[in-house]
């Protein structure tokens, strides 16, 4: 067009300089666009710098927590705390005493929950021990207190053997000790109500036991065979007809001082006869 005179040489000369001027522009916009994605590679890389600080701060922040508990630890492992609230029986260390941890715990007091609220471990024969349930009714006597009966309720009755010549079984007994009365480690006098009969013919258990001189058992032969036979009990009557004379009875249940006669073969107030010196003196006048 410049050739053909279309346009001015002027003019030719200032679209062209324009032409050069957007490319220059062009060529600096990419310019800025690259130096943009040097700052966006370089904010990335602060960015990731950043949250590594930061990861690390947490993981530290972590660590001082995990020590201060730590450290929490130790310190209330400086003071030993007694599990239950009660009262001190004994005491088996000293004020700057080492007391060192290991596998076995060492005993450093002995304390008693409530002395309000104790218990009796009762040693039970092997030949007793079947009669015995929980929710029977002991009473017992101390040395301290001759003259006062105490009372408790069977709540356990333990299976483990103990044997010292004898088996025996370990029986525990609750105990309201409400006065404080009852100190720990005291020895108890007890006795277990496994059964009880009211409104029955009793005699005492000693008159079991009573076996008279030969003489006398020559006189009633077949009565002493009778009851070898049938195994029933006999105690002898004294009758001021015939002095004394065998009875046998069915005998119910027993303790160590009376013992229940179920047939009542004789009235309540018979004179049974106990031992020897009795009867001897009473019908020979020694």
């Amino acid at each position: 067009m410049f050739q053909k005179h279309m346009v001015s040489e002027s003019d030719f000369d200032d679209a062209k300089s324009n032409v050069r001027l957007n490319e220059a522009q062009l060529e600096a916009c990419f310019a800025q666009i690259k130096i943009a994605e040097i700052k966006q590679k370089s904010t990335e890389l602060e960015r990731e710098s950043v949250l590594a600080e930061l990861d690390g701060a947490i993981a530290r922040i972590n660590q001082m927590e995990a020590l201060f508990k730590v450290a929490q630890i130790n310190l209330k492992n400086t003071r030993i705390c007694s599990p239950i609230e009660g009262i001190v029986i004994s005491r088996k260390v000293s004020v700057g005493q080492t007391v060192a941890a290991s596998l076995q715990a060492p005993t450093l007091f002995t304390i008693a929950n409530d002395l309000r609220r104790m218990q009796i471990e009762a040693l039970i024969d092997e030949s007793d021990i079947c009669k015995i349930k929980t929710g029977q009714i002991a009473t017992f006597s101390v040395d301290a207190f001759p003259n006062r009966k105490f009372q408790g309720s069977v709540s356990q009755v333990r299976l483990a053997p103990t044997t010292q010549n004898v088996v025996m079984y370990t029986v525990i007994i609750n105990v309201n000790n409400e006065d404080l009365a009852l100190k720990p480690g005291i020895t108890a006098k007890i006795e277990i109500l496994v059964e009880e009969r009211q409104d029955v013919l009793r005699i005492p258990t000693q008159v079991l036991f009573f076996i008279p001189p030969p003489e006398i058992l020559a006189r009633f032969p077949t009565s002493i065979q009778e009851n070898e036979e049938t195994e029933t009990s006999l105690v002898w009557v004294q009758s001021s007809a015939s002095g004394i004379y065998p009875l046998e009875i069915h005998t119910g249940v027993s303790n160590a001082i009376y013992t229940e006669v179920m047939n009542e073969p004789f009235a309540s107030g018979a004179c049974l006869v106990a031992r020897v010196k009795e009867w001897w003196t009473d019908w020979f006048g020694l």
